[in-house]
């Protein structure tokens, strides 16, 4: 479905039959693509993804860059409730979320863009692991990059019970930046496992290199 651009969020609802109670086009003009979707303690639902759109039809903030990240919570029933647009002059896409201990969220996903906008820190190198917590209103709490001078992209966020984070993704990175560990393969376009621990504040604890 793609009513209000190239691409829309789609979101359908159904029963424990697989019967259709509800859908949702969500987008603006440009392109709006879903990455992760859970449902919250309230019994709405948070939407989020990256978009190219302007202020226009759902999105209610101007674009920062080529893609932001972009967030959409409803009501249980898919009302709209407020929705939030987070990102530097560059490439943001987010790949998961997570509602957080305190009724926020975790976003994580990657950037290319420079200290600017959203995007609090430099670079590393191409694509950076990219996290951001926001309140339970969508308000950025913080902000934290993480990377080596190569690609690294973020595919997994989770808080872990000490009220810290966990991430996980692939990385084509050396051994610098963040990056404490040697890459495993032989050439620089193989890619290894790379995850982190993080602090409750999103600084980090450890990083480890998987792969072969």
């Amino acid at each position: 479905a793609y009513t209000y651009g190239y691409e829309d969020f789609w979101i359908v609802k159904t029963g424990t039959n697989g019967v259709k109670q509800w859908d949702l086009d969500i987008g603006g003009d440009g392109v709006d693509r879903l990455q992760a979707l859970e449902q919250t303690r309230d019994g709405g639902y948070m939407c989020g993804g990256y978009s190219s759109s302007g202020t226009n039809a759902h999105k209610s903030e101007a674009c920062r860059g080529s893609y932001d990240f972009w967030v959409y919570k409803t009501d249980a029933s898919g009302s709209r409730l407020w929705d939030k647009t987070l990102g530097g002059s560059g490439d943001d896409q987010l790949t998961r979320l997570q509602q957080t201990s305190d009724g926020g969220y975790i976003l994580g996903g990657f950037t290319t863009s420079t200290n600017n906008g959203d995007v609090s820190e430099p670079s590393r190198g191409s694509k950076d692991y990219w996290v951001v917590k926001i309140s339970s209103n969508g308000v950025k709490q913080w902000d934290h990059r993480f990377g080596g001078s190569s690609d690294d992209e973020l595919h997994a966020v989770v808080q872990t019970r000490d009220g810290g984070y966990f991430l996980g993704g692939w990385s084509q990175s050396p051994a610098d930046g963040d990056k404490s560990e040697p890459r495993r393969g032989a050439s620089s376009v193989d890619s290894d496992y790379w995850t982190l621990k993080l602090d409750s504040n999103g600084h980090k604890v450890w990083d480890k290199t998987i792969g072969g």
